[in-house]
Parts: C-alpha cells; structure tokens; sequence
C-alpha cells in the first residue's frame, strides 16, 4: 500500500488522459447506417454509412438512404460532461480544487460513459436539412447499429471513472 501512495498524485492525470482518449475517439464512426439486404461480409462502401461521434451531436447529412441526423442535446450533453471532467482532473492535479473533486469527475465520467453506450438511443434523424425546424423522427433500429467510436469512448470513460474512483480510496 506504501509503494501505491507514490504514484496517486498521477491518478488525477491518467484518469484525464483517459477521458481525452475518449473524447478524441470521438472522431471515429459511432453510428452505422447498412442498407437493407447489404452483403456486410464483402463491406461494400456504398452499403455501409458511419457518422462519427460530432455528426451525431451536431446533424449531419450523408446520402438519401440515411437523411439527415438533427441535434441531438443528451449527446451534447456527454460532450459537455467529458470535457467537464477533464478539466476539474487536471484542476485537481495542481491543488486548485477541493477534496471531493474526484467524486465529482467521476461522476461525470461514469455518466457520460453510459451515455456512449446509448448514443444510438440519443440520435434521431430529420426529414429535412439540418436546422430546417421539422419534427424529427426516431432511426430505424435494423438498419443502424452502435459504432466503434461510441464503444470504445465508453470503455475509455468509464476506465477513467474508475481510476479517479480509485484516488480516493487509496488516499
């Protein structure tokens, strides 16, 4: 236990680094659309959409097949709550915060990686363009699917939940 409280003043920094991880995999494909009847073992590019995780927060246009994703705030939300933990860890690590910041980034990010997990139940799609103010309509859940970059930003989150869990704990 003696040689674990050396390195709990660095817990603060791998728990942020985790959850930038999981913000830059953001970037990645977090939503597919595949067409109906599309071979997925031959991976045809033109079966096969992926909006990453910023389109499915901010709408996004792709092709006729898919429409338009519209705004989405539970995902803004996660966004917010990612970035939010990353900056109370790293206040945390220069002794600017108080003594259950942890807990509060923590909380943040074990919230947010759930929320990775339900980006699909978050996205909707838009009749219309982006910012046309139509009534939005759920996705068809058979021809969508959770992408890579939503799963893997959960993993990493909830792996950062986990690490600044565990700081207070050991202290």
């Amino acid at each position: 236990m003696a040689n674990l409280k050396k390195f709990v003043k660095w817990f603060d920094l791998c728990a942020a680094a985790l959850a930038l991880i999981a913000l830059l995999l953001m970037f990645a494909p977090a939503i597919t659309y595949v067409k109906d009847g599309a071979d997925l073992s031959a991976a045809y590019i033109n079966d096969v959409s992926a909006f990453n995780g910023f389109q499915t927060i901010f709408g996004a246009v792709k092709n006729s097949d898919t429409g338009y994703l519209a705004f989405s705030f539970l995902n803004f939300l996660t966004l917010i709550f990612v970035v939010a933990a990353i900056v109370l860890l790293v206040l945390n690590n220069f002794g600017k915060g108080f003594k259950f910041l942890n807990l509060v980034a923590a909380g943040l990010l074990l919230v947010a990686g759930v929320f990775f997990f339900l980006t699909l139940a978050f996205t909707f799609a838009a009749e219309n363009p982006v910012g046309s103010g139509v009534v939005q309509k759920g996705i068809y859940k058979e021809n969508w699917a959770l992408g890579v970059g939503a799963i893997l930003s959960g993993v990493f989150a909830l792996l950062g939940a986990g690490v600044s869990g565990c700081k207070l704990l050991i202290k």
